[in-house]
């Protein structure tokens, strides 16, 4: 949680969760050579940390985001759904009001532990496929890897078209149409009071 906290308050609010990105590019707020860029970044990136923590670490045990001996392999897709749904709701709710003095942060922090202790006891709390896909890669453990994908994937996506299109300040039915033809829901936005998308940026992760 403090990890995300810092990274989301850094110069350039950089995007470390590619269900995220994967959200963001479903609510048209990032192009695809952007989204595609962040990531082959966000897999390098997990690669390099997999690797390091690898070498660090005496046992390699914990590295790789396992379903629990006690759980399924569809209990932990639904708990990495459920869990990545708050942070998603609250990477782009923080993007649009922008809290002042690192509030920001703080929110998605907590939302990171928060669904990592919700979660964990059955699915590893992972709510980010680069950080299982980084282990996996490392060790060669690809048991159940699937669900580490579909499941924030799936909770991102449905959180961002939720806040965008219900939630949001400038949520409206016209916004909703154009998104689904494909059109510039900037130039919806651009004609409500309060626009949902930020005007400069893009959410942090």
């Amino acid at each position: 949680g403090l990890a995300a906290a810092a990274l989301s308050c850094t110069p350039g609010a950089p995007q470390a969760n590619p269900a995220l990105t994967l959200a963001l590019l479903c609510t048209r707020k990032l192009g695809a050579r952007r989204a595609a860029a962040a990531l082959l970044a966000q897999g390098c990136g997990a690669l390099l940390a997999a690797a390091g923590a690898r070498l660090a670490l005496p046992e390699d045990t914990g590295l790789v985001t396992r379903v629990s001996a006690e759980g399924t392999a569809g209990q932990a897709l639904a708990w990495e759904t459920l869990a990545t749904i708050p942070l998603a709701l609250a990477t782009f709710a923080t993007s649009s009001r922008a809290p002042p003095h690192g509030g920001g942060g703080l929110v998605l922090g907590s939302a990171v532990a928060a669904g990592a202790l919700a979660a964990g006891p059955v699915s590893g709390g992972s709510m980010n496929p680069a950080r299982s896909l980084g282990p996996a890669l490392v060790t060669g453990v690809w048991d159940d890897h699937w669900v580490y994908w579909l499941g924030p994937v799936l909770g991102s996506v449905l959180a961002g078209l939720c806040h965008e299109f219900l939630l949001a300040p400038g949520a409206s039915r016209d916004k909703l149409r154009s998104c689904l033809a494909c059109r510039d829901v900037a130039l919806v936005e651009a004609t409500s009071p309060a626009p949902s998308s930020p005007p400069t940026h893009s959410p942090p992760a």
